[in-house]
This record gives structure tokens, sequence and C-alpha cells, in this order.
């Protein structure tokens, strides 16, 4: 078992992580087509170290198997949409003049 302290220890990296991610998601919203790639590349990272968070919270019985399957569900969707819209900011070798 999982000391206390430990438990709200983990689940803290994993508020600081989330709250990270919206940031971005925000900071991106905000910019320009070619300025998005940035927040949404810091975004990307911050979510695959969320996925990591969650599954050890899972692998350490901190968390129970329908929980992760729920949270990491919801985790993966965004990291999809994320990943969309990365892709949809790529600069193409038919535009990339237009937007410098």
């Amino acid at each position: 078992m999982i000391p206390k302290s430990d438990r709200f220890g983990i689940f803290h990296h994993i508020e600081e992580r989330s709250l990270a991610i919206t940031e971005q998601i925000i900071e991106a919203s905000l910019k320009t087509k070619i300025e998005k790639r940035a927040p949404l590349d810091h975004a990307r990272i911050n979510i695959e170290v969320l996925k990591r968070l969650i599954r050890i919270t899972n692998e350490l019985k901190i968390i129970d198997d329908k929980t992760y399957i729920k949270l990491e569900k919801t985790v993966q969707e965004i990291s999809r949409m994320v990943n969309g819209w990365r892709k949809y900011c790529a600069p193409t070798s038919n535009n990339t003049e237009a937007q410098v």
C-alpha cells in the first residue's frame, strides 16, 4: 500500500500536467496557424507524461481499473485532437513560402 503522502504527491503531478495541457491548448488557440506548433508540441509532451502518470497510479493500485480505463480513454481522445491540430498546422510544400 502506498502512503497517503505519495498518493497525493502523484495526484499533484497529474493535476499540474493537466493544467499545463489546458494552458498550452488555450495558448495555441490564440496564436496564428504557424505559431500554434510550439504550444501544441509542448502539450503533446505533457500528454505523454500524463499518460504515464495515470498508468503508474493504476499499476500501484492507487486507482482501480475502471477509473484507469475512463481516464485513459479521455487522455487518448485529447491526444488525437492535439495531433490532428498539429497536422493541420504543419507547413506543406505548397504553402510553406506563403506562410513565411
